[in-house]
């Protein structure tokens, strides 16, 4: 997690994943991954691990609690999301997106009984 807090390599970073993003293939194979219940499964065991060692918990509150934002900050997104929900094609699509993870968890939900 210390590599993060180097600007550089996190912008490099940043780039390479956008780069991918932007590559519909690169951007398939992502998706199929986060919607991988196996693999949402091995991170979430992984983090269940790290959280429940000591140590490890320890320098993730560390880390939270240093990477807390001033209120200056915190305005400014939050005036940035405002914004953001003020504009009526930004807020349908948002909506829609919303309604797609709902119905997307009923199903699986409901083919999961």
């Amino acid at each position: 997690m210390a590599a993060m807090s180097n600007p550089e390599r996190r912008n490099r970073i940043a780039a390479a994943m956008r780069a991918r993003w932007a590559d519909p293939e690169e951007r398939s194979k992502l998706m199929a991954g986060i919607g991988n219940p196996d693999r949402r499964n091995g991170i979430a065991a992984a983090m269940r691990a790290r959280w429940a060692d000591p140590a490890s918990r320890q320098e993730m509150t560390e880390q939270v609690k240093a990477g807390r934002m001033s209120p200056s900050a915190r305005e400014k997104i939050a005036a940035a999301s405002k914004a953001r929900w003020a504009d009526e094609a930004t807020r349908a699509k948002m909506i829609d997106g919303i309604r797609a993870v709902w119905r997307r968890k009923k199903q699986q939900h409901g083919s999961a009984e």
